[in-house]
């Protein structure tokens, strides 16, 4: 008795009509990107993103009037799902291999026509991301057809996935990103964007002060020569610390005799303690060659990546510099507002973001060149409306996690009590 072999392209599709399936719609991206370039996210700006989504879920629920239809069953199974993610998955690793650009029109090259310098804009990517989102939109709602209680977690997971992703995607042309230099005691609500035309923005932030602590400096021994710190291929340095005055630096026995943190010139070789713009740290030193005895000693003062600054000769060529410390912790004093009536004042540092509104404000940088007396600091501002979606997903992800272990382990309970004589 012979058995009949299936054929492609007859229903049910699975592996086989999937890769060729998804291989075809890859190949319509390429060539949509040969001629018409990189895709615009622009063109899914507010209110379009809204109609698409709202368009796309209400597909999605729709199919559960036709449910067994053999083509939707089909994009909402495994087969078509894993070669979806293979697909992926390959361009995600390409992404990792070939390095990706801002301005890819920049470059005639033939990856570039291809969408590789920057595959997440690419119409292959933005295709193959869009039926991501419909398979699995149908993938999530698939278990109520027949909801058990076990599919409890599996909904939770893969529907916060689901919103996760449609945020991203369609939360992108919404997406706003700004810096914005506030000078201290002023109000600031105009930015600049990639093109240096300035922009109001319906936030405004004023700095009531900025301040900064720093790190003690270091001293090091240069080679005027090339500029290269001592020893040559295994450089030190050393953090100024009264506590403990006296290190090795290379052949140099270095005794630290004063130090002060903030100091200015006051004529004659010596340097007076005042915090004020344009000071620098200062060390009176004694240095000592180990081999051949030789001895320097003096004042040592300023940043060598300033203009001013006064070195100490050990020996031609070398010299003994110090630095000025290294940023510890920069904040920012302000007040906050926006046009629709959010108002906030706070303390704004690193890694701690001030949210108001839709509109999140980070702590990005300050004059470096001053330094704690920067009269200015920088912010970014993001805008992201889709964001609180994004949250819902993560809750709901977790929240499917938690289940998936709570259930677990109350059928591992139950497995218990039933094999108990």
């Amino acid at each position: 008795m012979t058995k009949d072999r299936r054929t492609l392209w007859h229903f049910p599709w699975r592996y086989g009509e999937s890769v060729l399936f998804i291989a075809g719609i890859t190949c319509v991206g390429f060539l949509l990107q040969i001629i018409a370039g990189y895709f615009d996210f622009y063109l899914l700006h507010k209110p379009v993103n809204y109609l698409l989504a709202g368009g796309m879920s209400a597909a999605i629920l729709l199919t559960m009037i036709i449910r067994k239809n053999p083509l939707i069953q089909w994009l909402s199974g495994i087969p078509f799902t894993v070669s979806l993610l293979g697909f992926l998955l390959i361009l995600t690793i390409m992404m990792g291999f070939i390095p990706q650009v801002k301005t890819p029109e920049l470059y005639d090259t033939f990856l570039n026509r291809l969408g590789f310098l920057r595959i997440t804009s690419s119409w292959p990517f933005v295709m193959l991301y869009a039926l991501l989102l419909f398979s699995l939109g149908l993938t999530t709602i698939r278990p109520f057809f027949h909801f058990r209680k076990k599919n409890f977690p599996f909904v939770l997971t893969h529907g916060g996935l689901w919103f996760v992703l449609m945020a991203a995607g369609f939360g992108a042309a919404d997406m706003q990103q700004h810096i914005m230099h506030v000078t201290e005691k002023e109000t600031e609500w105009r930015v600049y964007d990639d093109r240096y035309n300035m922009l109001e923005l319906p936030v405004a932030i004023k700095l009531n002060d900025f301040d900064m602590e720093e790190y003690p400096p270091k001293l090091m021994i240069v080679n005027r020569d090339s500029g290269m710190i001592q020893p040559e291929g295994r450089p030190q340095r050393y953090q100024v610390n009264m506590k403990h005055p006296r290190v090795l630096l290379g052949k140099w026995d270095i005794t630290i005799n004063e130090y002060i943190p903030h100091a200015v010139w006051g004529g004659e070789g010596t340097y007076r303690a005042i915090d004020m713009p344009g000071s620098a740290p200062a060390v009176n030193v004694k240095a000592r060659h180990l081999t051949t005895g030789n001895e320097a000693e003096g004042w040592v003062w300023g940043d060598p990546s300033q203009q001013f600054m006064k070195a100490l000769t050990l020996e031609e060529p070398l010299a003994l510099v110090i630095t000025r410390g290294e940023p510890k912790r920069f904040i920012s004093d302000i007040a906050v507002a926006t046009k629709d009536g959010w108002k906030k004042e706070t303390i704004l540092e690193v890694n701690k973001p001030l949210r108001i509104g839709s509109w999140m404000v980070y702590q990005y940088g300050y004059n470096q060149r001053a330094g704690k007396y920067s009269t200015y600091s920088s912010f970014m501002l993001v805008y992201d409306p889709w964001l609180l979606l994004v949250y819902l997903g993560l809750f709901l992800m977790t929240a499917g996690a938690l289940a998936l272990i709570f259930m677990g382990k109350s059928n591992e309970s139950e497995s218990s009590e039933e094999d108990t004589p």
